[in-house]
C-alpha cells in the first residue's frame, strides 16, 4: 500500500493554459518531490488546458487530475480536499510558483509536535521586480485582512474537511478559513522562508470591492471586539479605491482626447510637455 504523503500540492485552474506550465514546472523541480503528491483540478477549460494537463500526466509530472464544471474557485478547492491524500494541503494555483527549487524541503523541515497549519512568506511580482512580503506577524492585522497568501500556507486536511471553503464567499473564503483556524485555537507554525511567487494582480485584487465587503463581513463575525478599528480601515480603503479608479478614468479620457486632437504619434510628446509645465 502506498504510504500517505506528508503534503498535497494542488493546482486549481480554469482557462489558464498559458499560466499553467510555469506552475507545474516549479512543482516538479522540487528537490523533495517524493515527499508530496501533486494534483490538478480543472474547471472544464476550453482553451487547451486539458490537453496540456493530459501531457503532464502522461509524463508522470502530475499524480492525479480531474476536469469538470464547477461553481467557482472555492468549489474547486473543496474538491481538492476530497481528493487529497496528503496530511496537509497547499494550494498553488495556475500562475503561482514555488519560490525556490528546495522550497518544499525547507517548508516541511520542522521538529516536534505537528502543527495544525504551517505558513511562510511570499514573493510578489510587481512591475518587473520581486517584492518580499514577510508574514511573521500574521496575527497582528488578521482582524482586518488576509495576512498571509493562501499559496504560502499548508493546512491539515482533516481540519479543512471539518471546515471547508464557504462557497457563499466569492473572493475571501480563504480569509474566512484562516480566521476560523485562529479563533478556534488551532496551533500554527511559521517558517521564515519565501514559499510562493505570486502575481501582484491576483484573483482577489481583480475583485476588490466584493472582496472588501466579504472581508468586512468576516472580520465583524470573528473579531467583533476589533470593529472600532476595522470599520474605519474598510471605509478608508473603499474611498481610496474609488478615488484611484476615478483618477485612472480621467487620465485615460484625457489621453484619448489628446490622441483624437493631436494624433497618436504626437500624444506622448504632448503629454510630456504638459507634465513639464
Amino acid at each position: 500500500m502506498t504510504p500517505t504523503p506528508r503534503l498535497t500540492v494542488a493546482t486549481v485552474t480554469y482557462n489558464a493554459v498559458n499560466a499553467l506550465a510555469p506552475t507545474v514546472a516549479s512543482v516538479v523541480r522540487q528537490s523533495a518531490r517524493n515527499r508530496f503528491e501533486y494534483i490538478i483540478v480543472d474547471g472544464f477549460s476550453m482553451d487547451g488546458s486539458i490537453d496540456l494537463i493530459k501531457d503532464f500526466f502522461d509524463a508522470k509530472l502530475v499524480d492525479y487530475w480531474i476536469s469538470s464544471p464547477d461553481a467557482g474557485i472555492y468549489d474547486a478547492m473543496n474538491r481538492v480536499i476530497e481528493l487529497a491524500r496528503g496530511e496537509y494541503i497547499l494550494f498553488l494555483n495556475a500562475g503561482d510558483e514555488f519560490a525556490e527549487a528546495d522550497t518544499v524541503e525547507k517548508f516541511l523541515d520542522w521538529q516536534g509536535d505537528k502543527p495544525d497549519y504551517v505558513w511562510g512568506d511570499c514573493l510578489i511580482k510587481s512591475q518587473g521586480k520581486l517584492v518580499s512580503d514577510p508574514a511573521n506577524n500574521m496575527l497582528r492585522h488578521i482582524y482586518r485582512q488576509m495576512t498571509v497568501s493562501h499559496q504560502s500556507i499548508a493546512i491539515r486536511k482533516a481540519l479543512l474537511k471539518e471546515h471547508n471553503f464557504r462557497r457563499y464567499y466569492k473572493v475571501a473564503a480563504d480569509y474566512e478559513v484562516l480566521c476560523h483556524l485562529i479563533t478556534s485555537g488551532r496551533r500554527g507554525l511559521y517558517r521564515p522562508i519565501p514559499v510562493a511567487l505570486i502575481e501582484e494582480e491576483g484573483f482577489s485584487s481583480r475583485n476588490f470591492y466584493r472582496g472588501l465587503r466579504e472581508k468586512r463581513m468576516i472580520s465583524y463575525h470573528y473579531f467583533p471586539q476589533d470593529r472600532w478599528r476595522s470599520g474605519p480601515y474598510f471605509f478608508t480603503w473603499g474611498i481610496y479605491m474609488k478615488v484611484k479608479v476615478a483618477l485612472q478614468t480621467m487620465v485615460k479620457s484625457w489621453r484619448d482626447y489628446l490622441k483624437e486632437v493631436y494624433g497618436a504619434e504626437n500624444t506622448s510628446g504632448v503629454s510630456k510637455g504638459l507634465k513639464r509645465s
